[in-house]
């Protein structure tokens, strides 16, 4: 009875695995986002590195979480970063200002 209790212990803490790397991942991400200002490329670093541990942990509970094998888990940061570039960018010419005359 107790070897059998310790094999599903053991396949609970395996199972649950990603999904507490992933609470560690967003922990550690938050922190970094709300950290004090320091240096731009210092800061930037320090917010990048949890944000991609977070995107990974994401698609690993994604492809793990999928029973029937379709859940993806080759997407990384690039697509984010690319996402962000495009949001960034002002969507039409009427939303920036236009030069005056007088300038």
């Amino acid at each position: 009875e107790l070897p059998a209790l310790e094999e599903l212990e053991a396949i609970h803490r395996q199972a649950c695995r990603p999904l507490l790397e992933a609470i560690q991942a967003e922990k550690e991400y938050s922190e970094a986002s709300g950290g004090g200002m320091a240096q731009m490329g210092t800061r930037r670093l320090r917010h990048e590195v949890p944000r991609n541990r977070l995107l990974e942990s994401i698609c690993e509970l994604n492809r793990v979480a999928n029973i029937e094998g379709k859940g993806r888990s080759d997407m990384d940061a690039s697509c984010l970063v690319e996402a962000e570039r495009l949001v960034s960018k002002p969507v039409c010419t009427c939303c920036t200002a236009p030069s005056s005359p007088l300038d």
